[in-house]
């Protein structure tokens, strides 16, 4: 691929340490596996993309938590009134 012309100067980062990773995952799949969690509901390869980049970045993006339904404050809402409010 490195030789084909559409591809010819696109270089990897030097790094896995990059918004993809440190965001999304840590603000917004964490948040969206607490809230199928809280509503009952299985997110099994969300919960997999999560670990495979806590082991990559060795960081625990579950644990730290950095946005979930208690931080938002929407831990005591229930289904209906989730509906309701988002």
């Amino acid at each position: 691929y490195s030789t084909a012309p559409g591809f010819k100067g696109i270089k990897a980062g030097p790094s896995l340490d990059y918004r993809f990773f440190n965001e999304d995952v840590a603000y917004g799949l964490v948040f969206l596996t607490d809230l199928a969690k809280h509503v009952k509901v299985e997110t099994p390869s969300m919960n997999s993309v999560i670990q495979i980049v806590s082991v990559l970045m060795k960081r625990n993006f579950k644990a730290e938590g950095k946005r979930t339904m208690k931080t938002l404050g929407l831990d005591k809402f229930n289904l209906s009134e989730l509906l309701e409010i988002l």
